[in-house]
């Protein structure tokens, strides 16, 4: 699990962001530096830089490893490459042309050790700045379904990133608002049952079906700017958490927290304590 900001120790870049939390949570990936078992989720963290990345490996173990490995090594060196008053155009570019890069990169390493498959991973970035104004902003660049949460103040907890399943076909025509709110309702279900609406069962059912993802032929980049303000908590993580808690279950364990590194360390120990409860294995499956 990473406290990603800590105490302020690296001049500028961290005094300007004191007081803000943000951290990761996998089910797997960082437990799996504990017991040794296989996982399929990368994370980096650039403190110096404020740029933070979680990746969700598909494919398979051996293809999904690789695959996320391959996407935080490119990314994060781009992400390093960042000019410190860069534009958010010019993030954007960069952060744009290293996913395409890395797309690509999959594509002819699936092609290359005959991944029959095909390889992939999903890809969410938060990069965070000060604008020309010296307001607090963060960008984020996402594809799949890997999340960043804010809580601010008492909540609610906010999903900045919207998840690129194939169920977005039935929300892509709402306004953003209804999006949201569907989202969170969707998050703080546990079972298809409790549902009654058809379309949102199908939602519901099939929301780890992707439609863009890094290693395949046609996928596409998205990019949000949100503000920053002091005291908003920043959780970025796999699906490994968003299946097995609600958002109703992060942000009380968020809340809970008194640092970034507790708030991971939960947050990712719960949500495998319910996996084990429901399934009776060490597994990420979505609870149905």
């Amino acid at each position: 699990m990473t406290d990603f900001f800590k105490p302020p120790q690296f001049g500028p870049p961290h005094e300007r962001f004191e007081g803000l939390e943000s951290a990761t949570a996998s089910l797997t990936k960082p437990l799996s530096e504990v017991d040794g078992k296989p996982n399929q989720d990368s994370s980096f963290e650039d403190s110096f830089n404020q740029t933070f990345g979680v990746f969700d490996g598909m494919g398979g173990h051996a293809a999904g490893d690789i695959a996320s490995r391959m996407a935080k090594k490119i990314i994060a060196e781009a992400a390093n490459k960042i000019p410190n008053h860069a534009s958010i155009s010019e993030m954007q570019h960069i952060l744009a042309q290293a996913f395409a890069k890395t797309n690509q990169e999959l594509l002819d390493e699936a092609a290359r050790m005959n991944f029959r498959g095909g390889m992939g991973t999903t890809a969410t970035v938060m990069r965070f700045f000060e604008d020309e104004d010296g307001k607090r902003q963060a960008l984020i660049a996402h594809v799949g379904d890997s999340r960043a949460y804010r809580l601010r103040g008492n909540g609610p907890l906010e999903q900045l990133t919207s998840d690129d399943g194939i169920s977005a076909i039935f929300v892509d025509k709402m306004d953003e608002n209804s999006q949201r709110l569907l989202q969170r309702k969707l998050n703080n279900v546990t079972r298809k049952e409790d549902l009654t609406d058809g379309i949102e069962r199908f939602m519901f059912e099939n929301r780890n079906i992707l439609k863009y993802a890094l290693g395949i032929e046609k996928t596409k980049t998205s990019f949000w700017v949100t503000d920053v303000q002091k005291g908003d908590r920043f959780l970025m993580c796999s699906d490994g958490v968003s299946d097995n808690l609600t958002d109703i279950e992060i942000e009380e364990l968020l809340a809970a927290a008194d640092t970034a590194q507790t708030a991971s360390s939960d947050i990712a120990l719960t949500a495998r304590r319910v996996s084990e409860r429901i399934y009776g294995r060490n597994k990420t499956i979505q609870r149905r």
